[in-house]
């Protein structure tokens, strides 16, 4: 080996060397850097120029040091699959989970003002009533508690609603971040290509990437697949979100109409196609699910308000049969009379039930009695508020397809359901995000800077860096002999 030769074998060493120290430097400089990988520096013995260590005759042909074959970012493709997946599982469950308790609180289901109370209190009133049913005081009563049933359920339905209007500009707002989100890796997957065509890795560039369509997954759940020709596509249940270069766009129709109020609600769609968005999971899914649902299974805001519809049109329905058959007190230059509405009739949805204009007027228009009063005769009659207390009792009570039973039941079961979507959310959630920390640890142990590991890197890469640089002043002097013996 001329001692040229070993300068060109101590330059190499020296690069390699210096180049891993930067990269290690790189390393510990983004030790909290959100989804950085950390990197390391691949390195190869350089052969001769004929492939041989040694030939057969001597040891003459023994290298040419070393060079990078390439820097790479360590990650874990099976943790980030995995990690995506999960991740989705989790914010959805953590969406649920908040607006099952914000449903709660709307419902009061554990408040002593909440629709339960309002109903026993109703009846209360009428048993007082019945035992002295010319009593107005006792009349009055009643009627203030028909109101604040009525009131309460007015102002639960339009808070429900107005949820409802959040969660859909919620889902527009989300479907934008999503599709600004799917433009940036379309991006990055274009630097990205033109970059790895040197034949070197866009190692910062994919972390980037990476973090973009970790956070996606957290909105709506994608998978991911990478080409041989390094062609990158995000995509929801088998349909491109990105394709490389290319985003199909998603888009926003009001193609649900709420029956009651007429307002309209977003559905997801690809592109200007009739193809919707098939969401399994994320934000996304815990959102529209929140909106829409309306089963036993997918409890959303729609189910719970059908359930309170049931409960006023089933009110309405059931309390005005009653007083239209008995016969009102005579007041004022008012005589007695029957066939008058408890509810106002056309009323029958939670958000608009009321008491009739008749009871608004005086209380003395509930149809205690089961005879017509006059001057001298049925002041005392209470038999028809007997069927008020009859109606108490029953469990047969049904509302269109509905079976009701009895009303405080009824919304009490609702509550309960309510209560059970709420803890069984919460329950799921704290699993998930278990299982989320788990992968999160896995991924990060493998992909995650370690301080301490790079400290002693650094030390071992600094030493061969010394090294090479010692051997290089050891073959610059043994120069400097040789040309000062001439």
């Amino acid at each position: 080996m001329s001692n040229f030769y070993g300068l060109e074998l101590a330059s190499k060493s020296l690069y390699a060397s210096q180049k891993a120290i930067e990269t290690t430097a790189h390393n510990i400089a983004n030790v909290n850097t959100e989804g950085y990988s950390r990197q390391v520096v691949e390195l190869e013995a350089v052969v001769n120029y004929n492939g041989l260590i040694y030939d057969s005759k001597n040891a003459r042909n023994v290298g040419s040091g070393v060079v990078i074959s390439n820097i790479e970012q360590v990650r874990n493709e099976f943790y980030d699959k995995l990690y995506r997946k999960e991740i989705s599982i989790s914010s959805e469950l953590t969406s649920k989970n908040q607006a099952y308790s914000y449903i709660e609180e709307i419902m009061k289901s554990s408040s002593d003002s909440n629709i339960t109370n309002d109903i026993t209190s109703l009846f209360n009133s009428m048993e007082k009533l019945s035992l002295d049913s010319e009593n107005m005081i006792l009349r009055e009563q009643v009627r203030q508690d028909a109101i604040l049933l009525t009131d309460n359920l007015n102002t639960t339905a339009e808070n429900l609603y107005q949820f409802q209007s959040q969660l859909n500009n919620n889902v527009i707002a989300l479907t934008g971040q999503i599709n600004d989100m799917a433009n940036e890796v379309a991006s990055l997957n274009d630097m990205i290509y033109k970059y790895e065509l040197s034949g070197n890795k866009a190692n910062d560039l994919r972390d980037q990437r990476n973090l973009l369509v970790d956070q996606i997954s957290e909105k709506i759940g994608v998978t991911t697949s990478e080409g041989a020709d390094g062609t990158f596509k995000v995509l929801i249940n088998g349909f491109s979100l990105v394709d490389h270069k290319t985003v199909n766009q998603i888009t926003l129709k009001q193609d649900i109409t709420n029956p009651v109020t007429n307002e309209k609600y977003s559905s997801l769609y690809w592109g200007s196609t009739n193809t919707k968005v098939n969401i399994q999971s994320g934000e996304m899914k815990a959102l529209t699910d929140m909106r829409d649902g309306n089963s036993v299974d997918r409890i959303g805001v729609n189910y719970i308000i059908g359930k309170l519809d049931n409960l006023a049109g089933s009110l309405v329905t059931e309390f005005n049969a009653i007083n239209r058959a008995g016969y009102t007190l005579p007041y004022g230059s008012s005589s007695s009379e029957t066939g008058i509405d408890f509810f106002n009739a056309a009323n029958t949805h939670a958000f608009n039930i009321s008491i009739s204009s008749e009871l608004e007027e005086s209380g003395a228009n509930i149809a205690a009695s089961s005879q017509l009063i006059s001057d001298f005769s049925n002041w005392g009659n209470n038999e028809n508020l007997q069927s008020f207390m009859n109606l108490r009792e029953s469990d047969s009570i049904t509302f269109g397809s509905e079976s009701i039973g009895d009303f405080e039941s009824y919304i009490e079961n609702t509550y309960t359901q309510i209560s059970f979507a709420t803890g069984f959310a919460a329950s799921r959630k704290a699993s998930q995000d278990s299982i989320v920390s788990y992968v999160t640890n896995q991924k990060d142990s493998v992909s995650g800077v370690n301080l301490d590991e790079e400290m002693l890197n650094l030390s071992r890469y600094q030493k061969s860096y010394q090294a090479a640089a010692k051997l290089m002043a050891v073959i610059d002097e043994m120069l400097q002999t040789l040309l000062n013996s001439f």
